[in-house]
């Protein structure tokens, strides 16, 4: 896992050996900074949040209106 930047990659998570086996059907998901990740027999979540936490008023986005 690694951070999204352009100017340099931050490996945040790095494994040697695969998290999961085939088949993974599920697509990951991501709810509050947190990363879901299954196959048919286990589940892994992996916190992504910074510290700093950024409060978004949805009500003001303008797709909202």
């Amino acid at each position: 896992m690694v951070d999204a930047d352009p100017h340099e990659l931050r490996v945040r998570y790095l494994s040697s050996e695969p998290l999961f086996q085939p088949p993974c059907y599920a697509a990951p998901a991501l709810s509050n900074g947190l990363l879901y990740i299954r196959d048919e027999k286990q589940i892994a979540c992996f916190e992504l949040r910074n510290e700093k936490r950024v409060e978004i008023n949805a009500a003001a986005h303008p797709r909202a209106r």
